[in-house]
């Protein structure tokens, strides 16, 4: 992941999304939904769909959102 890239999406509100696999499928993106910006870190079970969720609070930082 690019973490500048990541950063200049948040503060330019552009869609970006990144995924790899390092023991679980992980992901991270960045969208604006009808001015409502959101953006996200997850981390789900291979092959499977639940996981780890979290909200993007900046490029470097996030709270957890929730397990399933």
């Amino acid at each position: 992941m690019d973490i500048e890239k990541f950063a200049k999406a948040i503060s330019n509100r552009e869609h970006y999304n990144y995924s790899w696999h390092k023991g679980y499928d992980n992901s991270i993106g960045v969208r604006d939904d009808s001015g409502v910006l959101k953006a996200w870190y997850s981390e789900e079970y291979r092959g499977c769909g639940n996981g780890h969720y979290y909200l993007a609070l900046s490029a470097t930082h996030a709270i957890f959102h929730s397990d399933d």
